[in-house]
Order: C-alpha cells, then structure tokens, then sequence
C-alpha cells in the first residue's frame, strides 16, 4: 500500500523529525533517508545549476546590451556591468525561486540526515550469532 504526505509523529517522537513528508507514489513505508538525502542534494545542486546559468544569461544580455551602445549601460567599465547583471539576475523572480528551492531541498536532506542518524542511534544492537 502506497503510504505518501505528512506522516503522523509518534506520541513520543522528538519534534525534530516528526512530522515527516513521504513523495507521492513512495511504495515502501521503510524508507531509506539516505537515498532521500541524496536525492534532496541532487535537486538543490540542480537547483544551483539553473540559478549559475541564468546569471550567466543575464551577464550575456548586459554585456551584448553595451556593446550596442545601450545608453543605460555605455559609461561603465566590465566589472560594472558584471555587478549590474549580478544585481538584476538576484532581483528577478526566478532566480528567488530558484533559491527558494535550492534552500528546501537543502534543508530537507539536512533532516533526512537526521533521521538516519535518529534511526542508527535507535536501532536494536545486532544480535550475535554462534
């Protein structure tokens, strides 16, 4: 049975890691948190990706602007328009969405990192075999 959304912390779970969001369509209540991190850290370096790609865009369309004479742009020297370009592309809304996204999926890998942690240090110990 498919178990997705919040899970429902347990009467004495610590309010550190409860309650815990389970991906839609996630087949297996055991779930692996550090697969789960992994996959949090790959979206926010995804996320990082897009956010470097669009500020070089943005420096592109700056630059190509004052080659053109653009009056806004004409006075000043490269490092000024590379600042330019770094202001313009940090004050659009994707590039806040973009951070936004990068900073949630950070955060969720931080707490499924805890709850290995959590999990490891509340695990049985191994039983010995003769």
């Amino acid at each position: 049975m498919p178990c997705a959304g919040r899970l429902i912390a347990p009467r004495d779970g610590d309010p550190r890691y409860w309650p815990v969001w389970v991906p839609p369509g996630y087949r297996h209540c055991q779930l692996d948190w550090n697969e789960q991190a992994v996959a949090c850290l790959h979206e926010a370096e995804r996320c990082h990706e897009k956010w470097r790609a669009g500020l070089a865009r943005e420096t592109d369309r700056v630059l190509r602007l004052a080659a053109r004479r653009d009056h806004r742009y004409r006075r000043m020297t490269d490092r000024q328009l590379r600042i330019t370009a770094q202001w313009r592309w940090r004050l659009s809304s994707c590039a806040a969405a973009l951070s936004r996204s990068e900073e949630k999926q950070r955060d969720r890998a931080r707490l499924y990192l805890s709850l290995a942690e959590h999990q490891l240090a509340t695990a049985p110990p191994p039983v010995a075999s003769r």
